[in-house]
């Protein structure tokens, strides 16, 4: 019976799919398979492939075949329950394996280091790693108590990766230096151990150059960089305290001295805590500093926010502060459309709801549903927190946030290798993204024409190579940070 071939039973892992006698397949390319993926690769199973009945090409690197393009005598399957049935008709029944519903939730990796768990974003980390190895040895910086893991993975993404070491830093830091002789263009390292001062700063020494050289994979790891999003903001879903006086606020500068407030709105991009370096609402206050401008900067942007969450904290808290400036860093998170017909409604929020209604068999109402257009929702938004701070005499200034790639006359060209692995499994209405990432490029030209406060910053990394700036779709590195800083500083006319 295939009940009793499941892939885990109480901790133990099957050993028909370890036993290196068999190649091992997922069935399909749906969610649920390319979560069997992750699970498989956490439990160090080699995978050769997926199966589909009509799709071909390459998912994660790993080819996709139709059925009947495998016919190893020795290939097993391992499927979902929701495609159990569709498979028996096609398969025989003994090479089939099946996850059950624990196992295929996995959607992450988890590690623990120093006596902590960390969860990972297993597709975030996969399509970090692959969207940057091409034409480039890949050295990986692991912890020696992952080293099987990290292995399986080379092996796993061979038909990408062709030129792969794997350094323990906790017991062959030295081999780095094997690197000095290499030209630094064609090496890629993945710091991919949480205690990562040692190794940046002797890739540093060694002239290596953040994401152009080195990225760190752990900032696909929540609960590391994160590890400050304590507490929750009922409205707004994630939030932080990095003083009990002002939630959801990190503050830079003396508040009983300063001449000036500024309160920055916006999303991972702007994060206080979201990046390994300084942010840039942080940069962008050491600079008034050195100009001599006497301001306290309250950064009030959270990774997930989209314009909305903003217009909210902007009439419940940002009044509250009375600033003389407050700039909404946006755009991305509005045309990724978490929730598109209710945008005012944060995910955890409505999973908090969604187990209300089943424990209390009542139906939860989350208001008129808004079928209005991502960039006529994010423009509206805009309108309404400048209208706000004019009533209040507060300046307003509203930019759109450039992506990989928004300088381009197709503006969702450079996501593809995103699409392609990672957008695929945690949004997979990719399609509706880059139709609304086509659409704010294009409506904005006419929109900062018309509003004096509205600005669009999507092509001010147009002369500079991706590589020395991104380390993935939207996130910037600490020079990608110093130009934002400097840009808003200048919008501002502060220098």
């Amino acid at each position: 019976m295939i009940e009793n071939r499941v892939f885990v039973n109480d901790g133990e892992i099957n050993p028909d799919l370890v036993d290196g006698k068999h190649q091992v397949y997922i069935w399909s390319t749906d969610m649920d398979a390319k979560c069997s993926l992750f699970t498989l690769l956490q439990h160090k199973v080699p995978v050769s492939g997926f199966i589909a009945k009509e799709q071909t090409g390459q998912l994660y690197s790993l080819p996709i075949f139709l059925q009947d393009e495998v016919e190893e005598e020795n290939s097993i399957y391992v499927i979902s329950q929701n495609n159990l049935e569709m498979a028996r008709d096609s398969v025989e029944e003994e090479k089939l394996y099946f996850m059950d519903s624990p196992e295929i939730e996995k959607k992450e990796f988890i590690f623990k280091e120093n006596g902590e768990f960390r969860k990972c974003n297993a597709a975030l980390m996969l399509t970090m790693i692959l969207s940057r190895i091409k034409g480039k040895k890949a050295i990986f910086l692991v912890s020696s108590d992952y080293l099987a893991f990290w292995n399986n993975l080379a092996f796993v993404l061979r038909r990408a990766m062709t030129d792969v070491s794997i350094i323990s830093v906790d017991q062959e830091f030295e081999k780095i230096y094997d690197y000095l002789y290499y030209d630094a263009d064609e090496l890629i390292f993945f710091i991919a151990t949480f205690d990562y001062t040692e190794s940046v700063q002797t890739l540093k020494e060694l002239g290596f150059k953040e994401t152009q050289h080195y990225v760190y994979i752990h900032n696909s790891f929540s609960g590391h960089i994160t590890n400050k999003y304590y507490g929750y903001d009922w409205y707004l879903g994630n939030t932080f305290i990095e003083d009990k006086e002002f939630p959801g606020f990190f503050i830079h500068g003396n508040l009983h001295h300063a001449q000036k407030k500024i309160v920055i709105l916006g999303n991972s991009v702007t994060d206080p805590l979201f990046y390994p370096q300084k942010s840039w609402p942080e940069m962008f206050w050491e600079k008034c500093r050195e100009h001599s401008e006497n301001i306290v900067l309250f950064n009030g942007a959270i990774t997930d926010y989209n314009s909305s969450n903003e217009v909210i904290k902007l009439f419940r808290d940002v009044l509250i502060l009375e600033p003389d400036i407050v700039v909404s860093y946006s755009g991305f998170i509005d045309f990724r459309e978490y929730v598109p017909d209710f945008p005012y409604i944060n995910l955890n929020l409505m999973r908090t709801s969604q187990k209300w209604q089943d424990d209390c068999k009542k139906e939860v109402i989350y208001g008129l549903p808004d079928r209005r257009s991502a960039y006529d929702r994010w423009i509206s938004n805009e309108k309404i927190m400048y209208q706000i701070c004019r009533l209040h005499n507060i300046c307003f200034y509203g930019v759109l946030q450039p992506w990989i790639g928004s300088e381009c006359e197709n503006p969702c060209e450079k996501l593809q290798v995103w699409r392609d692995n990672y957008w695929s499994v945690s949004f997979p209405q990719f399609a509706k993204l880059l139709s609304n990432a086509k659409e704010f490029k294009s409506r904005i030209k006419a929109d900062i024409e018309q509003y004096n406060w509205m600005f669009d910053f999507t092509g001010i990394f147009s002369e500079i190579e991706d590589s020395d700036i991104f380390f993935d779709s939207i996130h910037v590195n600490e020079r990608g940070n110093q130009i934002i800083s400097e840009r808003v500083g200048n919008l501002l006319g502060l220098f």
